[in-house]
């Protein structure tokens, strides 16, 4: 988009690059100032990239506008290495400032000056030693809040009239500095040497680019799969199971308290699939970081003829990884939804519970009868014998001793009853555990798949490049040296 005053023109050059309508005004102070507000060059799309070093070609100065989330990007600093245009031209912004605040949302000033700081040595790194640098907020700009920063001073640096040595001083600092990089480039070709080892250079980078990947899809499947999707488990397992006596009871109602008392956000199959925007955001970066600088860095050999397109590649890696995510979480939930939980509580396992509980009953039968009576009965067993014991034990319930023997009995059965629903819940939560084990790897082989795909054409892409700059060196020493028109070339350009 470009921003004029309604008497000023543009460039006969520029009309081509410019898509969108112009925005015009009649303020007499910025006459002569032209803003070009140009794409994203980070963008997914191409052509974007294109655009932005064809207008800085044509650019007296340029302005970068940063914030917090983006000033650390190394695809600005990938830009400012092939950028045509000279430091000196350059003014850097660090916007949004007012959200750096302390703990009780007071703008902080100390975090500003730090991430200033970090961000001249950031540009000192790439070659911008003493860059032009404003921290402002745009929101709070027109106030006299303290966030408002070095709004007013940048705008007066737009305000201000240039002189016409200082207009003459940026332009030959320009064409100077796109004169050198013309050079540069053509003193690189043929430097075949050069181009094999930037490319065992890229080879490494994209080995420690696709690993770190990996380590963030592995963290990003822990998130999606983790310890707390048992609160999600547990009560569709007790739903299933209709039927379980007191142990399952208990174990319902703990299984309840413990929801009840957990978080907020475990409350159904949308656990599964939580947001981890980071996660995505941090492979997005990553892939648009290394496609800069695959391609920074293959722009010194501009005369190489060599095909060479990463950023549709890099750009689909991320994409495809999304896909693959959604696809499994879908077919996690589908499981659920069709009731595919670990079966934990046997026929069998039903049985010995149950037979487990009721032992205590007979024994606290047998402390309450009469001892003589049980002698007595195992000597000479008969109806009459066996209908006094019954009766004692019954007579004994209404004494101090029926009391204590019923009271026990009551926290026994208490204490197995919690015991067993323990049990049962530590192999619900085993069961669990080897269920999400289980489809965890299927998922993370399924994500690793992917990667591997994308590196390995990545990779054979820059082999290719490899042997075919080998081979032109091959056949150069055979025909008896360097080319003798490309030193020529440099030396007339040096002059």
């Amino acid at each position: 988009m470009v921003y004029r005053h309604k008497a000023q023109s543009i460039e006969e050059a520029l009309p081509e690059l410019v898509i969108q309508p112009h925005q015009t005004h009649q303020n007499e102070a910025i006459r002569d100032l032209v803003i070009y507000d140009l794409p994203d060059f980070d963008s997914v799309l191409p052509e974007n990239r294109v655009r932005v070093l064809r207008f800085l070609e044509r650019l007296d100065v340029a302005c970068w506008v940063v914030s917090p989330e983006k000033y650390a990007d190394q695809a600005l600093y990938d830009m400012l290495r092939i950028s045509p245009q000279h430091p000196e031209s350059f003014i850097f912004i660090l916007n949004k400032i007012d959200q750096y605040v302390d703990y009780e949302g007071r703008f902080d000033l100390e975090k500003t000056t730090g991430v200033l700081d970090d961000f001249r040595h950031k540009l000192g790194e790439v070659g911008v030693l003493s860059p032009k640098l404003y921290a402002l907020s745009a929101m709070t700009g027109g106030t006299n809040l303290p966030s408002a920063g070095d709004f007013q001073n940048f705008r007066d640096l737009l305000y201000r009239k240039r002189r016409e040595k200082e207009i003459r001083s940026i332009k030959l600092a320009n064409i100077e500095h796109e004169l050198n990089g013309l050079i540069s480039a053509m003193s690189h070709y043929p430097d075949l040497e050069g181009l094999t080892r930037t490319i065992e250079a890229l080879l490494s980078q994209v080995k420690k680019e696709f690993d770190q990947t990996r380590t963030i899809c592995s963290q990003m499947i822990r998130s999606d799969l983790d310890d707390s999707s048992r609160m999600v488990m547990r009560p569709l397992w007790l739903k299933r199971e209709k039927r379980g006596g007191v142990v399952l009871s208990l174990l319902r109602w703990t299984v309840a308290v413990q929801n009840l008392l957990g978080s907020k956000r475990q409350d159904g199959f949308e656990r599964l699939l939580p947001a981890d925007k980071e996660a995505v955001e941090s492979m997005v970066h990553r892939m648009d970081s290394l496609s800069n600088r695959v391609n920074a860095s293959l722009a010194r050999f501009p005369k190489a003829e060599f095909v060479w397109s990463t950023k549709p590649e890099f750009a689909r890696v991320h994409d495809r990884i999304s896909a693959t995510r959604r696809e499994w979480i879908g077919e996690i939930r589908a499981w659920f939804a069709e009731g595919k939980l670990p079966n934990v509580v046997s026929g069998y396992r039903r049985f010995k519970y149950r037979v487990i509980l009721a032992l205590p009953v007979p024994a606290m039968l047998f402390y309450l009868a009469d001892p003589s009576l049980l002698a007595v009965f195992r000597e000479h067993p008969s109806f009459a014998i066996a209908s006094r014991i019954v009766s004692g034990v019954l007579f004994a319930f209404f004494q101090s001793k029926g009391l204590v023997a019923m009271f026990s009995l009551f926290l026994i059965e208490a204490l197995l009853v919690v015991i067993l629903a323990r049990r049962v819940l530590d192999c619900l939560d085993a069961r669990i555990d080897d269920f999400y084990e289980q489809v965890r790897h299927r998922y993370e082989k399924a994500l690793e798949s992917v990667i591997a795909e994308f590196e390995e054409d990545v990779t054979r892409s820059l082999l290719k490049l490899q042997a075919a700059a080998a081979k032109l060196a091959r056949l150069e020493a055979r025909a008896g040296g360097p080319n003798e028109g490309g030193r020529d070339a440099h030396a007339e350009a040096s002059e």
